[in-house]
């Protein structure tokens, strides 16, 4: 089968292409050819087509010519992510059946979080229509510009109604499935494909012999340092941990952003009131250094207070035998079982006292964090990056023999 990967960005800005690297090799351990067609160049990001790979770029080649050579590459699938431009989007998806995988909100919210951000950030469950405009600027869902609301809403109204371009369309999470039969999409076209991870990113087995802390508790965050994703809380949260669990506490922030300085002068106040609570920034760090940090963890915490999507970091962090505290939005149950490999918090809406009592749940009983431990190396072997391309490969044979502008491919 020849596929021909769709994605906004060459290289590595997120989970969408940390995932689209992991599954090229798959794919292509499955004989089939695959070639990568991307909008914008990413130079100082790692690139997501591995050699060997075809690759066209429209910011590089144009519009025109970019369509042409993938045209001559001649796919019989065309599997999109991320947002692409309307323009090449409706060029391409005439050269072959189209799945699009649904990572993010695209076509359901203005804001693309679906969340409230006032008065205090939690999930938001509506349909897309125009009570949305009515909630915008008063819960904050977006900015504070009227013009910027209506110009995203009537673009979001185009994305979801360019959904129907496709084929078909797959998430990682029922949540996600949900939300879009909610607006409409039929239930035959919407489908759920676990996510998988590839073993080659995998714990040393050192570690798997580590037990419940005795002396210091070592948290982690990874991710972007927004609001939506709780760093705040999780910083109110931890001031409360040395007492409960009668131990000092280190809580290490992987990675950056807009509200880092933020979280950061907060962290500077905590740690001067308390000698018990020691919080260290690590800006964005590689590979390596984040297998390093998973060796030294005993919680991962995901405080994010959107509904995440799914959150593979959860998932990254459990081959290292680390389990995972989260608040239970959006995807996080297709990852986080509760009293399995961790623990969850009320998600709706969040705070930072839920979010301390699931982290104490998690650390108290050195038995029940054992158990935790092991589930979440367990989670991980339920589904590797291969049995996630395998199940795409099914789904992708069902398109072949869809017709395409009125020829069968």
């Amino acid at each position: 089968m020849r596929i021909l990967i769709l994605n906004p960005h060459g290289g590595i800005v997120g989970g969408t292409e940390t995932y689209l690297r992991r599954l090229i090799p798959a794919l292509r351990s499955l004989q089939h050819q695959v070639a990568f067609l991307y909008e914008y160049e990413s130079p100082e990001s790692i690139n997501i087509a591995l050699e060997g790979i075809q690759t066209w770029c429209v910011e590089r080649l144009g519009l025109q010519e970019s369509v042409e050579e993938a045209s001559g590459w001649r796919p019989d699938i065309i599997f999109a992510h991320g947002l692409p431009a309307e323009d090449l989007e409706e060029k391409i998806l005439k050269l072959a059946p189209g799945v699009y995988f649904i990572h993010n909100y695209f076509g359901v919210c203005i804001s693309g979080i679906k969340a409230h951000r006032f008065p205090v950030i939690q999930p938001c469950h509506k349909r897309l229509g125009w009570p949305c405009l009515l909630h915008y600027l008063p819960r904050r869902c977006g900015g504070l510009n009227p013009l910027t609301m209506w110009s995203e809403y009537q673009k979001q109204l185009r994305r979801l109604s360019n959904f129907s371009r496709y084929n078909l369309l797959i998430t990682h999470s029922e949540a996600m499935r949900r939300e879009y039969l909610k607006h409409g999409l039929p239930e035959e076209k919407v489908h759920v494909v676990p996510m998988g991870l590839d073993p080659a990113t995998g714990a040393p087995n050192a570690n798997l012999n580590r037990k419940a802390p005795s002396g210091m508790v070592n948290l982690l965050f990874v991710g972007r340092m927004e609001k939506p994703k709780g760093g705040m809380y999780l910083l109110e949260a931890v001031q409360k941990l040395p007492k409960l669990l009668q131990k000092p506490v280190r809580l290490t922030f992987a990675g950056d952003g807009r509200e880092r300085h933020k979280w950061e002068e907060k962290a500077r106040r905590i740690q001067a009131r308390s000698q018990e609570i020691q919080v260290h920034f690590t800006g964005w760090i590689g590979r390596d250094r984040l297998a390093s940090l998973f060796s030294e963890t005993d919680l991962l915490v995901v405080p994010s207070l959107w509904p995440e999507p799914f959150g593979l970091i959860g998932l990254e962090a459990a081959q290292y035998g680390v389990p995972a505290v989260a608040y239970d939005v959006g995807g996080v149950t297709a990852w986080l079982e509760d009293g399995v490999n961790g623990c969850l918090a009320p998600g709706d809406p969040p705070t930072p006292a839920g979010l301390v009592a699931a982290m104490y749940r998690a650390l108290r009983d050195p038995d029940q964090y054992e158990r935790l431990r092991k589930g979440a190396v367990e989670r991980t072997r339920r589904i590797r990056i291969e049995d996630h391309a395998r199940a795409l490969e099914a789904l992708f044979a069902r398109m072949q023999s869809v017709p395409v502008n009125g020829r069968a491919v």
